[in-house]
C-alpha cells in the first residue's frame, strides 16, 4: 500500500452538495470532519439526502470532530458526495491509500 494521500474539500455553501471522485484502486478511505460547529452528511448517490438537511434520505452523518474509515477496494468511478448541514465554508479532510 502506498503512503496515504491527503485532500481537503471545501463545502462552500451549507445545504449544497459537493462531489469528490474516489481515485481508482484506493484501498482505504478516511473522511474527517475537523470543524467544531457543523454536522456533515456523506453519501454515495447524488442527492441522496432527500432534498435538504433534516429530511429523510440515504445519507450518513459525520458529527463535528469525528472521522469515518472505509477499508475497501474502490475499483474506480465511485463518487463521494458531501454536504455541510448548517454552516458554509467548512472543510472536510480526506485521506486515501493506493
Amino acid at each position: 500500500m502506498k503512503y496515504p494521500e491527503h485532500v481537503v474539500v471545501n463545502l462552500g455553501t451549507a445545504g449544497s452538495e459537493k462531489s469528490w471522485v474516489i481515485p481508482a484502486n484506493a484501498k482505504k478511505l478516511t473522511i474527517q470532519n475537523r470543524e467544531g460547529d457543523t454536522t456533515i452528511l456523506y453519501y454515495f448517490v447524488s442527492n441522496a439526502n432527500g432534498g435538504g438537511p433534516g429530511q429523510d434520505g440515504n445519507y450518513f452523518t459525520l458529527q463535528a470532530g469525528s472521522a469515518k474509515t472505509f477499508d475497501a477496494l474502490f475499483d474506480g468511478g465511485e463518487t463521494l458526495y458531501l454536504q455541510a448541514v448548517t454552516n458554509s465554508n467548512r472543510n472536510i479532510e480526506i485521506e486515501y491509500a493506493l
